[in-house]
């Protein structure tokens, strides 16, 4: 359950990000995680049907596992809700993290079949069984590890991962595991047990076991060449800056590699996406200021003076610099 909870925070953190687009339900997915890690180690004693224990053991198993599909295909809608209507950036990455959801859904599809008591006293102990538990742990673990690696890789060392050789490495264990998961299927039917070290001849079993064998060297050849293409890229790598990704969350924030003390001042959190507050903020702060329009002033009201000669009274007008009513030369007023 630790491998499937960590995976689902790598996913949660990755599709967001390279999709361009806010997770659908952030709080959700978090609710879900949580009740993962409620559910799961209760429902874990579906792996032992066949051994000697109480048959309302059993049972209490069985339903706990039942009801861990629950929070677990709200995950997953929650992942493809985030990923519709996105816009996709293919890289690495993103490519191991939807890989990864793949595999999960496969290997969670089985191991909710082999919770059922009737099929899983069929199936407990054979390939079939062994493959689903090797789906979550190869979609959890090495692909959901992977999507984490190409993403935080420069933040750990300041220079990007080969993008090429990842996913040639998703390519071939993607094909890998699938080969490996339908014959380890088809075998596990046949009742085929595991942890045996010889294999009888005249079974009908060979094939699928040459088959998964050559797909487990594929898988290995695979994982190889992705840490291969780590160790080259943490000395080779091309530089990336602080913030290749346009990420939302506060690691983005500080220097690659990261300093001891993370950050020079403090960010302010006021939301599950920080970052994409501050650089929100500091749009604001740097936009170019127009003063308002401005209104033009009314004209002067025309003014009432007295004219020199008695009671009557002129009013005094200028038009263009010409005045109207002025004195004359005699002392009178002399009115235009």
């Amino acid at each position: 359950m630790l491998v499937l909870i960590c995976a689902g925070g790598v996913i949660s953190d990755v599709l967001p990000t390279c999709a361009r687009k806010p997770l659908f339900s952030h709080r959700g997915a978090m609710v879900s995680l949580l009740a993962i890690a409620v559910l799961g180690p209760l429902a874990w004693m579906q792996n032992m049907y066949t051994a000697p224990i109480p048959f309302a053991f059993e049972t209490f198993a069985m339903v706990f596992a039942i009801a861990l599909t629950v929070p677990i295909g709200l995950l997953i809608f929650n992942w493809i809700a985030t990923l519709w209507g996105g816009t996709l950036h293919s890289r690495a990455a993103p490519l191991f993290a939807v890989g990864a959801i793949s595999v999960l859904t496969f290997g969670l599809a089985g191991e909710l079949a082999n919770s059922v008591i009737p099929v899983g006293w069929q199936l407990d102990n054979t390939t079939a069984a062994q493959g689903d538990t090797l789906a979550v742990f190869v979609g959890g673990g090495v692909l959901g590890g992977f999507a984490a690696l190409h993403y935080w890789f420069p933040k750990l060392t300041g220079r990007m991962i080969g993008e090429g050789l990842g996913k040639i490495a998703l390519a071939q264990i993607l094909v890998g595991f699938y080969v490996f998961y339908l014959m380890a299927a088809l075998a596990g039917v046949k009742a085929q047990p595991v942890d045996i070290y010889k294999f009888f001849e005249g079974n009908g079993l060979d094939g699928f076991n040459l088959v998964a064998s050559i797909a487990a060297f594929v898988i290995a050849v695979g994982i190889l060449l992705e840490l291969g293409n780590a160790a080259y890229s943490y000395r080779n790598g091309v530089r990336a800056g602080h913030d290749p990704w346009g990420g939302a969350t506060l690691e983005w924030f500080a220097l690659s590699p990261p300093p001891e003390h993370n950050f020079d001042a403090v960010p302010d959190v006021r939301s599950a996406e920080p970052l994409h507050d501050i650089r929100r903020a500091i749009s604001d702060r740097t936009e170019s200021w127009r003063p308002p329009p401005t209104v033009p002033e009314p004209a002067p009201e025309r003014e009432p003076v007295e004219a020199a000669g008695g009671d009557e009274v002129a009013t005094e007008a200028r038009s263009g610099g010409e005045e109207i009513g002025a004195e004359g030369p005699s002392g009178s007023a002399s009115v235009a």
